[in-house]
């Protein structure tokens, strides 16, 4: 049944007085009714310009995709592709943004649109099927080790074609993690503690369950999705994402077979070769030494948490 305005209205009201207001998708629901507000309102419209665009040169027309979004948070990137006429299915772990979402959906009609609250550490074949594409949108890098590399392997089984991943990565191979024979490099990084306010934009948008997080640096995530089985992985620079930093990477990781080589057949028994670190400068290094290690220790971890998130915003 469509809602009318006034339905929308009234529903979103509701929802804002139960989970608090809309913390980063701006999506139109009817006319001049959005989520936020009308027009462009941050960072996000650029990353879904670029992505719409990925998924249309790599994957072929939309509406001919089955397409999975993994944490979908409030839902701009799964509703444009329900749009757009693919089978979509999100999957979001926190109730607040699932029911953001589903207003969303319920708002614009969308049938295709399959809603599921769920943790994405159980993504599984038997029980998602595959898809053409699997986006990993600002997911990867809230989970802790070895959940990451679990979750590149699952993202790897149900896809039929490309995994769409965006991630903050490690500038410096500080922190050392084996799995599966393999050392990959990163950075432990704290999530917000368990007190955080649930409905702020903080809890919203961060892990679910884990106290820390993994950043891979760009070799090791190389490296992973090498590992995983990936036979090719391209990085994205075009459509540009203005807001974008150093510490981010957007890639087209694809799940197809690996291709042999007829002209020299030799090269077909050989490993693909590990992707080497960048050398950690001095300076890094001695930030981690023992003195300033034990320093930190007297620092409360509510202090310690609350700098790492203004960090984070100011390098997001």
């Amino acid at each position: 049944m469509r809602l009318d305005r006034s339905e929308i209205e009234a529903r979103k009201l509701e929802l804002e007085r139960s989970y608090g207001p809309w913390t980063s998708h701006n999506l139109q629901l009817r006319d001049d009714l959005y989520t936020i507000r009308p027009g462009v309102t941050g960072g996000n419209e650029a990353r879904l310009r670029r992505i719409v665009q990925m998924v249309t040169d790599l994957a072929g027309p939309i509406d001919r995709l089955r397409v999975l979004d993994l944490g979908a948070l409030e839902g701009l990137f799964a509703v444009e592709f329900a749009r757009r006429g693919a089978s979509v299915v999100a999957i979001e772990g926190r109730r607040a943004n699932f029911e953001k979402l589903r207003l969303a959906k319920d708002a614009l009609e969308l049938d295709d649109l399959e809603l599921l609250v769920e943790d994405v550490r159980d993504l599984r074949l038997e029980r998602h099927g595959q898809f053409d594409v699997v986006l990993c949108l600002g997911l990867l890098y809230h989970l802790d080790a070895p959940d990451v590399f679990a979750l590149l392997s699952r993202m790897h089984e149900v896809c039929r074609r490309v995994v769409l991943i965006e991630t903050r990565i490690a500038l410096h191979a500080l922190d050392p993690y084996d799995h599966s024979g393999r050392r990959y490099w990163g950075v432990f990084a704290d999530e917000p503690p368990a007190e955080t306010d649930p409905h702020s934009r903080d809890a919203l948008w961060s892990s679910i369950g884990n106290p820390r997080s993994f950043h891979l640096t760009t070799s090791s995530l190389w490296n992973a999705l090498a590992d995983a089985g990936y036979s090719s992985v391209h990085e994205c620079h075009l459509p540009p994402h203005v807001s974008e930093r150093s510490v981010r990477v957007t890639v087209a990781a694809f799940t197809l077979a690996r291709e042999r080589i007829l002209s020299v057949p030799a090269l077909n028994e050989e490993q693909w070769a590990r992707l080497p670190e960048q050398r950690t400068p001095f300076a890094v290094r001695a930030a981690r030494s023992n003195a300033l290690a034990r320093l930190r220790v007297r620092v409360p971890r509510r202090i310690r948490s609350l700098t790492a998130r203004v960090y984070g915003r100011l390098t997001r």
